[in-house]
């Protein structure tokens, strides 16, 4: 029996580098097969050192679909990485990991496999729950399970993902305010066709949340893992962690908002029209605890500081001092995430 893991990357070569350490260190012995997808629209140097990455290892096959959006994910870009990944894999086992996703310890990827080529368990994922609570209460009527699956941590037979993505393509397609991956609101009246439901309220919900909901109906035995590790990372119980999903400063919310200014020689995104006069983004449209934020930047500056390959030498400083502006702007500690950044380097 065959075992492939499929990473979708964002495009920052800094934490997929950083990912690659861990997985080199840890559990590269674990797994017959490595496709890293890229949906970015990442090109020129950054591209290439994507491609250089990947190259470093002879297990690893990198599938780059090019899309001309300027989000990090999005619905017909994450569809092609996944068709990419089924046309090239024969391995009879597949695992879908983020980027943004280390792990720490050996034999854990091998665990999850091994619940599945015992046949204990036909999936284990990470609970993802739909946040749309009027949503939940009709899906569960409908004998849909309430806590779907999110694809930062998924394991399962590779035929049963192709059969699985037959149906969430035209789920996630269809589903209203656009065909970007992430948090939407909803407003009041949306119909959400595939569940045969039109919202009384307006909610907020990201669309895997939703279209999860399809694969736990498709399976009855399921392993259903928290991968949560915010909480003990702020509290600094990082060696205890056998894997750490980071999450980030992503988004219209920090440092990619920073890199996809256009006065860089290499931004990592191509710049969209409303990012064009933009130095840096307002902390006022984050959540979260300012501690949360600190370790968030640690995780940042730990890619940085864990680089060391001879290429991208102007755009790691600019990557550097992007982390450095946001921590002015924000007020954070920067001796906190300093720390951050240490316990994290410690791991590898």
């Amino acid at each position: 029996m065959s075992r492939a893991v499929v990473v979708s990357t964002s495009g920052d070569p800094f934490l997929l580098y950083f990912w690659y350490l861990s997985y080199k260190k840890f559990w590269r012995e674990e797994v017959d097969r490595v496709y890293i997808t890229g949906s970015t629209p990442a090109k020129g140097e950054i591209l290439d050192s994507l491609k250089f990455i990947c190259s470093l290892d002879s297990k690893i096959i990198f599938l780059h679909n090019q899309v001309k959006e300027t989000k990090i994910l999005t619905i017909p870009g994450l569809l092609a990485e996944l068709e990419n990944a089924y046309l090239q894999a024969p391995e009879d086992y597949m695992g879908l990991l983020e980027d943004d996703l280390c792990v720490f310890r050996s034999k854990v990827i091998d665990q999850q496999f091994r619940f599945l080529e015992s046949n204990q368990f036909e999936l284990v994922a990470c609970q993802r729950s739909v946040g749309v609570i009027e949503l939940q209460t009709h899906l569960a009527t409908k004998g849909y399970p309430i806590d779907g699956i999110w694809p930062s941590w998924v394991f399962c037979r590779t035929n049963l993902l192709r059969q699985i993505s037959i149906e969430w393509a035209p789920v996630l397609k269809s589903l209203p305010g656009g065909n970007v991956l992430g948090a939407t609101t909803y407003p009041k009246g949306t119909v959400f066709a595939p569940f045969d439901y039109t919202l009384k309220e307006t909610f907020g919900e990201e669309a895997f949340g939703i279209a999860g909901a399809l694969l736990g109906k498709r399976v009855s035995r399921v392993l259903k893992v928290d991968m949560n590790s915010h909480r003990m990372q702020r509290e600094h119980r990082i060696a205890a962690l056998d894997w750490i999903h980071f999450g980030g400063l992503a988004g219209d919310n920090g440092i990619y908002s920073v890199l996809r200014n256009p006065d860089l020689q290499s931004p990592l995104l191509e710049p969209a029209p409303r990012y064009q006069n933009v130095d840096y983004i307002s902390r006022a449209v984050c959540s979260g605890s300012t501690m949360e934020w600190e370790r968030r930047a640690g995780n940042f500056l730990a890619f940085a500081q864990a680089w060391n390959l001879p290429i991208l030498k102007s755009f790691h400083q600019k990557y550097i001092e992007s982390i450095d502006r946001l921590i002015d702007h924000w007020k954070l500690s920067r001796s906190s995430v300093e720390k951050f950044a240490n316990l994290f380097l410690g791991l590898l």
